[in-house]
């Protein structure tokens, strides 16, 4: 081989150890960047405080407070209700949004309370009166285990809990639900992630669309190469893996009544979580029900139609639930307490639809696609 080509081979083998280098290099900062974000601390701001209170709708709440299993204490509003001079043995514990305080909720524990359920709401650890570590749904699963804890140890005897959860709440309250505790019997979500991998990735695509060089993984895969290296630093720095946070790997133990409510445009946890969560969990299909919210964003269903929203949630708690014993208001709008009467139809509510098993496989096969 002559002195040409040797020089041209050479030179060829330096650009290519230094283009591996520096997409060494920029996964490597990616996988630090991402992980920071995803493990990253809430910044405290004086407006913390600033928020409603059960109190600005006239409902009855004792403060309550309660330490998880790793020493973090935690806050929670515990609105209970009577029926006929008794404590109710319905009771409901509502999982907050990531990095939202339990106020967010306060609309959903109404409706609840409005049909005779004591409602639990809490904070989980970004809002902890002391500043500690958070991540998103793998710390936060003690916050929920905690909470679980503390409405088991106070419920009437005889009572029943029912988990509600929005997106990360959501996911924390599948979390709960397949571990089987003895008093939960139903579980209702809305927008819950499957997995905080996927997630990461769906938030890397809008950061950087160019990594997956217009759908040609096959032919430089930085997307996944990205995704994994956060994994990969999170693993290392912080001691757990994010393909494992979520209900997916449990979702066969989920086994009580399940409601998945998703909405149809979001961009944080596209609906194929929500098909997942629906097709993949071990409830008999009888037993669960998956709404899509349509033309809503993430997170979005209850501002679109506040009244139907709760009536949704109350309709599906009291087919599992004992009905109470008297004739009860949601929203503005008398509940019928006939367990045998399943919402089968849509009914033309305005801006939510039924699905079905055959419709989220196909939800599920579309946003893979």
């Amino acid at each position: 081989m002559s002195q040409r080509w040797r020089g041209a081979f050479a030179l060829l083998g330096k650009g290519v150890a230094g283009a591996t280098a520096a997409v060494g290099g920029l996964c490597l900062g990616v996988g630090i960047y991402g992980s920071k974000q995803i493990n990253m601390s809430r910044q405290r701001w004086f407006t913390d405080s600033f928020v409603l209170t059960p109190e600005t709708l006239r409902l009855p709440y004792q403060k309550v407070s309660f330490e998880t299993e790793d020493g973090v204490e935690l806050d929670g509003w515990f609105i209970e209700q009577t029926v006929r001079g008794e404590r109710s043995k319905n009771l409901a514990l509502c999982c907050c949004p990531y990095n939202q305080d339990k106020s967010s909720l306060l609309g959903v524990a109404r409706g609840l309370w409005d049909a005779g359920y004591s409602v639990l709401l809490f904070d989980f650890r970004s809002f902890a009166p002391k500043p500690t570590a958070q991540t998103i749904g793998y710390l936060e699963r003690r916050d929920g285990r905690a909470a679980l804890n503390w409405l088991s140890e106070h419920k009437p005897d005889g009572g029943k809990i029912g988990l509600v959860g929005a997106s990360m709440g959501g996911a924390v309250a599948l979390m709960l639900a397949s571990e089987n505790h003895p008093d939960v019997i139903a579980c209702a979500t809305d927008c819950a992630f499957s997995s905080l991998k996927d997630v990461v990735g769906v938030r890397l695509d809008k950061m950087f669309p160019t990594t997956r060089l217009f759908g040609l993984d096959s032919f430089l895969p930085l997307h996944l190469a990205f995704v994994e290296s956060i994994c990969l630093v999170t693993k290392f720095w912080y001691g757990y893996d994010p393909a494992r946070v979520g209900p997916r790997e449990h979702l066969s133990d989920i086994k009580i009544p399940l409601l998945v409510v998703h909405s149809e445009l979001d961009s944080v946890v596209p609906v194929a979580h929500g098909a997942q969560i629906f097709t993949g969990s071990g409830t008999p299909l009888g037993n669960k029900e998956f709404f899509v919210a349509k033309d809503t964003e993430h997170i979005g269903s209850y501002f679109k139609d506040e009244k139907e929203y709760s009536r949704r949630i109350v309709r599906f708690f009291e087919q599992v639930f004992t009905p109470s014993k008297s004739d009860l208001f949601v929203a503005g709008h008398k509940l019928p307490l006939d367990k045998t009467s399943k919402d089968t139809e849509s009914n033309g509510q305005p801006g939510l639809m039924q699905g079905s098993d055959a419709s989220a496989a196909n939800a599920a096969a579309a946003a893979s696609a």
